[in-house]
């Protein structure tokens, strides 16, 4: 059935040639009327079929076809099984002219079936309505109502009776089908241009086409862009006879592109002459959609800057990008059906492979790092993503793979990770990664046994630095850090926390002696002299020692016990190590309630001044004073600078505190001049802290203007040690000083390690020698001899110099001899307030 109703449409036309032949030769031989006989002669010529049906076999085929006549449509076509219809021969057809020119009904009364077809030919083509006609016929031939049976006869009645039902159901069936798969049928005739075409056509090509419509018609539906590719095929077709299929657009009229796909078939005579072409038209806009968006993702997956690979789920590889490729040397052709590396057990660990497959079998995706093997057998880092894709059933077919190679990420990474937990100089742990490993043993989860931290501080390695050059230093201090690892074990830690700070982690510390131990190699190595640019460089460290979890319940407390250890053995003479304790505990106590206090302090005005009177040692007179700062502690009276100072310039809190000590200074000065002693200075000490201040320079010159003092009076004392930590940025901030008119004094010389060279170059005025080698003239000789040098040379470079700490006359007349400066200390007074400091002086006035 479907094998004829494909070939609807050419058997349409066969059988209204059959049917011209057999009117004329067996049913009507003498009665049709001269018009009837013209119409179907102009119909035969027309289609200039006139020897298609002759044979016997292909009557035989033409009333197979009228089996199938159910498609006609029942509301044009009917049968009537009335036996009473009988009419003449003449009036068996009979054409009647419509409205229309090109629209004819026809109808025909077969006495042999008693049956009337009545059509419009305005609905169906000519070639249609004459297979209808002919297959009616032809069955009515094979045998005369007489000599039927009348049981056989009753049944074909009844047969006949379902047939427009039967039409009716087939037509709808195929206009369904064709409107469900937006296709529509045509054909052309080669000869006479004629075209035709189904219902369904019009929609698929977004056009009402008429039933006879010549190519101009038709093509007006087309994209311009298209028409001249269409009509160069049609042509094809027609003259050349060539088959295919192309697709092409049309246009709606709203504007839309649709897409059409054309398939064409070329019917040829027994000369192989085209005689015409049929085919079909399907609107494939979404499958064309479809493609264009497949193409797309295409596109982007060999386009792509990512390695993608898409594997089945057995893991075999079906596709891999040119990227791929590209990254790892391998073509398709090389890895097709075989497991990728970085999916195998080979570089996953047995957790890793559960987890990954688990977790892609069970259609979620997974990303993470894997490592991949190139062609060349070297392996590199992908970033992976891992999605599932399903088939139309929703069943789980494959997997793609999207890798970027992280090779070059993770490399930098691992810098980056060095960089951030490791010194680039020594290549030790910096603080970060050293505070970590400490944290570790303090976490309550972590099984540990004692432990012990050892803070670590280079002696005088500023002055190496400076004299020596950076240079000098760095190399110093690689050298330094490959001692402290050679003194410990495996597992324990050396650090360089900043600067020529170390610290060591000694993670099994079995008892005291083990770690009296390992501190003394460290000093004997640190000690050992050093061969650095051609100069024999000898240094020394003190060290601070701590036990977890003894001394601390937190690393940050541990690691400040330590410190006060270190400082401790610092204070004690360098070169050595010391344990923290109780005592240190409760100056670690003192400094945090300090902290705390010192701020409300100055707030409440507990700070005050005293003032030591520095005395000619020529004449006696008081030429200047020397301001100590103390506190009257509401509980602990008055306290010493020493047991608060060092915690100020660690909090920070010696800023604050020093500019309050600086305009306490100038106040003594103004008041001082307004009593007549406007040639007396007041010397107050810069910390460290102060002296490396940025706003120094513009506070002690607004102090000055405000208080309207001359600025010779004001006498700034800084220690040796301070000027030595960064000798140029000190001489250009002394130079400053001495541009504002202040006097510049360098406190407790001698203790320190600067040079001769550094000395002279240095802006200064007053060289202060410090009490440790006073005191003990003239008991001992070598004092005596270093006492007499310094104020030679003080004197050699223009300064004035100011013995510290005279208590005797011995030393009084010592250092008078020596031609010293001036003298300070117990033996002329002691600290002053200031009342008594202007009686002091008054005293001193009136002995005049």
């Amino acid at each position: 059935m479907i094998r004829l109703v494909s070939k609807h449409v050419t058997l349409m036309a066969v059988c209204l040639v059959a049917a011209i032949a057999l009117s004329e030769t067996l049913l009507l031989p003498h009665q049709v009327d001269t018009q009837v006989e013209a119409r179907l002669t102009e119909i035969r010529d027309d289609l200039q079929l006139l020897s298609v049906v002759e044979a016997a076999q292909d009557r035989a085929l033409l009333a197979q076809y009228a089996e199938v006549l159910n498609l006609a449509d029942p509301d044009h076509v009917f049968f009537s099984t009335d036996a009473s219809m009988e009419a003449p021969a003449s009036e068996v057809l009979k054409l009647y002219p419509s409205e229309s020119s090109s629209a004819l009904a026809a109808s025909i009364k077969l006495p042999s079936l008693r049956a009337t077809i009545t059509a419009d030919l305005r609905k169906h083509n000519l070639g249609y309505l004459a297979a209808l006609f002919v297959g009616l016929l032809l069955a009515g031939l094979r045998r005369s109502p007489s000599e039927q049976p009348k049981e056989e006869v009753e049944s074909r009645s009844i047969a006949q009776a379902d047939v427009p039902m039967m039409v009716q159901r087939s037509d709808d069936a195929l206009a369904s089908c064709h409107e469900l798969a937006q296709f529509g049928c045509w054909e052309w005739c080669a000869h006479s241009g004629m075209f035709w075409c189904s219902p369904s056509l019009a929609a698929v090509m977004r056009n009402t086409l008429a039933e006879r419509v010549d190519q101009e018609t038709f093509f007006q539906s087309l994209y311009p862009g298209d028409r001249t590719m269409v009509l160069k095929a049609a042509q094809a077709m027609l003259h050349e006879g060539s088959e295919g299929e192309i697709d092409f657009r049309v246009s709606t009229a709203s504007g839309e592109c649709r897409h059409i796909h054309l398939v064409s078939r070329v019917l040829r005579d027994d000369e192989q002459r085209v005689v015409k072409v049929v085919g079909t038209c399907q609107d494939i806009t979404e499958r064309k959609a479809v493609e264009a968006r497949l193409r797309k993702l295409s596109s982007a997956i060999v386009q792509s800057g990512s390695s993608i690979m898409i594997i089945d789920i057995l893991g075999a590889i079906e596709y891999v990008n040119p990227k791929y490729s590209e990254v790892t040397g391998f073509a398709l052709e090389e890895v097709e059906g075989k497991q990728p590396d970085l999916l195998s057990r080979k570089w996953l660990n047995s957790e890793r492979y559960e987890l990954l497959w688990n977790t892609i079998m069970s259609g979620n995706n997974w990303r993470g790092e894997l490592q991949n093997r190139n062609k060349d057998g070297s392996l590199f880092w992908s970033l992976a993503s891992i999605s599932p894709v399903y088939s139309e059933y929703d069943e789980l077919t494959h997997f793609v793979i999207v890798c970027e190679d992280v090779t070059e990420l993770k490399d930098a990474h691992a810098r980056m990770e060095r960089l951030a937990l490791y010194d680039e100089l020594t290549g030790l742990p910096n603080r970060r990664l050293f505070f970590k490993e400490l944290a570790e043993l303090f976490d309550p989860t972590t099984e540990t046994s004692t432990a012990a931290v050892m803070l670590l501080d280079l002696d005088f390695f500023k002055a190496i630095n400076d004299t020596q050059g950076h240079g000098t230093g760095d190399q110093l201090l690689v050298e330094v850090a490959e001692r402290l690892v050679s003194c410990i074990g495996e597992g324990d830690i050396a650090a360089r926390l900043g600067g020529d700070e170390f610290a060591i982690l000694i993670r099994n510390a079995h008892n005291v002696n083990h770690i009296e131990t390992v501190a003394e190699a460290i000093l004997d190595a640190i000690a050992k002299p050093y061969y650095i640019n051609s100069y024999d460089i000898q240094i020394s460290t003190s060290v601070g020692l701590a036990w977890l979890p003894k001394d601390a319940d937190t690393p940050e407390s541990l690691l400040k016990h330590a410190d006060l250890a270190m400082y401790q053995a610092k204070e004690k003479g360098r070169n050595q190590y010391r344990f923290f304790n109780e005592n240190l505990h409760r100056q670690l106590q003192t400094y945090v309630q300090f902290s705390r206090e010192m701020p409300r302090a100055l707030d409440a005005g507990e700070f005050i001044l005293q003032y030591q009177p520095q005395l000619d040692l020529t004449s006696s007179r008081v030429v200047s004073v020397e301001a100590l700062l103390r506190w009257e502690h509401p509980n602990k009276g008055l306290v010493s600078p020493d047991a608060f100072i060092s915690v100020a310039e660690e909090t920070g809190f010696i800023v604050s505190l020093g500019r309050w000590v600086l305009e306490e200074a100038c106040l003594t000065i103004r008041e001082m001049a307004a009593l007549g002693f406007d040639d007396v200075r007041v010397a107050i000490n810069l910390s460290s802290r102060q002296f490396r201040d940025p706003q120094l320079l513009s506070m002690i010159q607004q102090t000055i203007a405000e208080f309207e003092i001359n600025p010779a009076n004001l006498e700034l004392e800084i220690t040796e040690s301070l000027l030595m930590q960064d000798v140029e940025v000190a001489i250009e901030t002394l130079q400053a000083l001495q541009h504002l008119g202040v006097t510049v004094a360098i406190d407790d010389f001698g203790i320190g390690y600067s040079s001769f060279n550094y000395l002279k170059t240095l802006p200064v005025d007053v060289l202060k020698i410090d009490r440790e080698f006073i005191k003990d003239i003239p008991d001992h000789q070598d004092d005596m001899e270093i006492t007499a040098a310094i104020i030679s040379m003080a004197h050699r470079l223009s300064m004035r110099v100011v013995a510290e700490g005279i208590e005797t006359k011995a030393q009084h007349q010592f250092l008078a001899e020596q031609s010293c400066d001036v003298g300070q200390g117990f033996l002329f007074s002691q600290p002053l307030n200031f009342p008594e400091l202007l009686s002091f002086l008054c005293r001193e006035l009136g002995e005049e």
